[in-house]
Order: structure tokens, then sequence, then C-alpha cells
């Protein structure tokens, strides 16, 4: 009887350390299916994360494209319609003044435009007063283009 007591003691253990091992089995199945789902899931974040941002990269273009095409052709309607006006001024000009007058009209414009100037800045002259002249017309020329500092302006 003790044999057999023994016996089904052993066959207790087995079965015993048989379901533990499947057991473990199953739960080193399950862990590997929960990574590899978390896995996939992540890949798929990842993924619509990268198309959406694509997306908003790919729409942000287009509408600086867009607006950069309005601003163009606001900006080129506004230069032809200054040419257009200026074009007309010219022949009304041209019909009130002749065409030699509004020539000279046309050169005085350009010259007052550009910035260009039609007096020498430093003026030469022979009087003998020698070095006391060139630094007048430095002080000069620097007065006429240089603002005057605050409280050095005469009271009206």
């Amino acid at each position: 009887m003790s044999i057999e007591i023994n016996r089904n003691a052993a066959e207790a253990r087995a079965e015993q350390a048989r379901g533990e091992a499947a057991f473990v089995e199953t739960t080193a199945r399950a862990e590997a299916t929960k990574v590899e789902v978390l896995g996939r899931a992540d890949a798929t974040r990842v993924q619509v994360l990268g198309e959406a941002e694509a997306s908003k990269v790919q729409n942000v273009g287009a509408a600086e494209a867009s607006r950069a095409e309005a601003v163009g052709l606001a900006e080129a309607k506004a230069a032809e319609a200054l040419g257009l006006a200026r074009a007309q001024g010219f022949e009304a000009q041209k019909e009130a003044l002749g065409p030699a007058a509004t020539a000279v009209v046309a050169a005085i414009n350009a010259i007052a435009e550009g910035g260009v100037n039609v007096m020498p800045e430093v003026l030469v002259a022979g009087g003998g007063a020698g070095s006391i002249e060139g630094l007048a017309a430095s002080l000069i020329k620097r007065l006429g283009t240089s603002p005057a500092p605050a409280g050095d302006t005469p009271a009206a």
C-alpha cells in the first residue's frame, strides 16, 4: 500500500509540474501576443501621426503659395493701375502744356524722385581766406545733412 501511495503522490507531483509548465507556457504566449499587438498599435500610431504631419505641412504650403499668388496679383494690378494713371496724366499734361514742357516737367520730376543733387556740395572760392573757407564749407555741408540736436532749434 505504501508503494501505491508513493506512486500516486509521484503522479500527482508530475501532474502538478505539467500543469505549472502549461501555465508558464500559456502565460509566455499571452505576454508575447500582448507585446506583438502593442508593437503593431504603436507602429500604426507613428504612421498615422506621420501622415497627419505630412498633410499639415502640405496644406500649410498650399495656403502660403495661394497667399503669395494673391499678394503678387494684387501688387501687379496696383502697379498696372498706377502706370495707367500716370500715362493718362502724362497725356493730359502733354495736351495742356505741349510735348516740350511735358518733357521738362518729367525730367525735373525724375531728378527730384531720384535724389540727384544739382547744386555742388562744396563751393570753391579764391578769396584768400585759406583753411577758414574749407572749414566753413564743411560746417555748412554738415548742418545741411544732419538734424539739429534737441534744444538747438531757434525760438520763433
